[in-house]
């Protein structure tokens, strides 16, 4: 495994390679895949390379959760710049089971994230699968507005926006 050299806040973290992407989509949270083929038809190996290669370089990251000699590798995540609008930006997260597992250091690394992006961006949104509760729930207790629910991505399924904009 490479090495780990950010801790942050209980959680490890480096730049994301298309390495990562490989390892999380192996053990995607099934929620996570499904909102991943529900939003572009994508297999969890192609929406989480696709991912990590459209986010410019120094705004992914992958994650490691866990404890000393037992790290589990546990996402990806970025966040990408609106073309032609630098104020705006679109965060994304893709996640392993790991998460579940180790859920006080995964909502403390959640939270330095926003609050870094929320300094660089005015306004970050993306859209959450209605099905994926977990994941609307997580992003309502980090201070993202959730939207109703409308027809969004490939399927048309039920999505809700999610807005957080700086203070």
């Amino acid at each position: 495994m490479t090495p780990l050299p950010t801790r942050l806040l209980g959680a490890w973290c480096r730049p994301a390679t298309v390495e990562d992407a490989a390892a999380v989509a192996e053990h995607m949270r099934p929620a996570d895949a499904a909102e991943l083929w529900a939003a572009s038809e994508q297999t969890p190996l192609e929406g989480a390379v696709e991912s990590v290669e459209a986010t410019p370089p120094g705004r992914s990251g992958a994650l490691w959760l866990g404890r000393p000699g037992a790290w589990e590798h546990a996402g990806v995540f970025g966040v990408v710049p609106e073309a032609g609008n630098p104020s705006r930006a679109f965060p994304w997260l893709l996640t392993t089971l790991a998460v579940e597992r180790h859920p006080r250091p995964f909502w403390r690394a959640s939270q330095a994230w926003i609050a870094t992006w929320r300094r660089d961006f005015e306004v970050l949104e993306n859209a959450i699968d209605a099905r994926h509760t977990v994941a609307l729930r997580w992003a309502a207790r980090l201070g993202f507005e959730v939207g109703p629910a409308e027809p969004f991505g490939m399927l048309r399924l039920p999505f809700h926006r999610i807005t957080i904009r700086r203070s």
